[in-house]
C-alpha cells in the first residue's frame, strides 16, 4: 500500500513537471509567433494562435488540476519518510514475530523429541528390568527345584541304601540261621547214627556173649 502510493505520488510529479515544460514551450512558441506576424495579419494567424492560446490554457488548467489535487493531499518527504519507517518498523516487527514463531516452534520441537526420547529410554529401562526380574525368578525358581530334586534325589538313594543293607543283613541272618540249621540236623544225624552203631555193636557183644 505505501509503496503504490509512493508510485502514484511519483507519477504526479513526473506529469506536473512534464505539463511545465510543455506549457512553457507553448508560451515561447507564441511569443515567438506573435513577434513573426503580428496582431490583425490575417484570419490564418488569428487560427494558430488561437489554437496554441486553447492548448495554452488547457495546459495551465491541468496543471492547475494537478497542483490542487496536490494540495488538497500533500505528501512531505518527512511524512513519506516516516511512513517508509513505519512500514519497515512494522516489517521488522514481523519478521521477529516470525523468527520468534520459529524458534517457539523449534524449542517445542526439541522438548516434545527430548520428552519421547525420555520416554523410550525409560520404557527400555523398564523392559529391561522387567527382563532381568523375570530372568532372575526363573532361575531362582529352577535353582530352588535342582536343590529339591537333588534332596529328593538323596534321599532316595539313602532310602535305598538303607533298604539294602537291611535286605543284605536280612540276607545275612537267614543264611546264617540256615547254615546253623543245616549244621545241627548234620550233628543230630551223625549223634543218631553213632548211638545206633553203639546200640548195634552193644547188642552183637551181648547176643556173642551168650552164645
Amino acid at each position: 500500500m505505501q509503496y503504490n502510493q509512493q508510485q502514484k505520488f511519483k507519477k504526479a510529479v513526473l506529469i506536473s513537471i512534464l505539463l511545465h515544460i510543455l506549457l512553457f514551450g507553448l508560451l515561447f512558441i507564441g511569443s515567438r509567433l506573435e513577434e513573426v506576424r503580428p496582431m490583425g495579419g490575417g484570419e490564418g494567424n488569428g487560427e494558430v494562435l488561437g489554437a496554441i492560446m486553447v492548448d495554452t490554457g488547457a495546459a495551465a488548467q491541468e496543471w492547475g488540476r494537478l497542483q490542487q489535487e496536490k494540495k488538497g493531499n500533500p505528501l512531505s518527504k518527512r511524512e513519506i519518510a516516516d511512513k517508509e519507517r513505519e512500514q519497515q518498523s512494522k516489517e521488522q516487527a514481523e519478521k521477529e514475530r516470525q523468527e520468534q514463531q520459529k524458534i517457539k516452534e523449534a524449542k517445542e520441537k526439541a522438548e516434545q523429541a527430548a520428552r519421547e526420547k525420555a520416554e523410550q529410554e525409560a520404557k527400555e529401562k523398564a523392559e529391561q528390568l522387567a527382563k532381568e526380574q523375570a530372568e532372575k525368578a526363573a532361575k531362582e525358581k529352577a535353582e530352588k527345584l535342582a536343590k529339591e530334586q537333588a534332596e529328593k534325589a538323596a534321599l532316595a538313594e539313602a532310602q535305598a541304601k538303607k533298604e539294602a543293607k537291611e535286605k543284605e543283613a536280612k540276607a545275612a541272618a537267614d543264611a546264617k540261621a540256615k547254615a546253623e540249621k543245616v549244621a545241627a540236623e548234620a550233628k543230630a544225624k551223625a549223634k543218631a547214627e553213632k548211638e545206633a552203631k553203639e546200640k548195634a555193636e552193644k547188642a552183637a557183644a551181648e547176643a556173642k556173649a551168650k552164645a
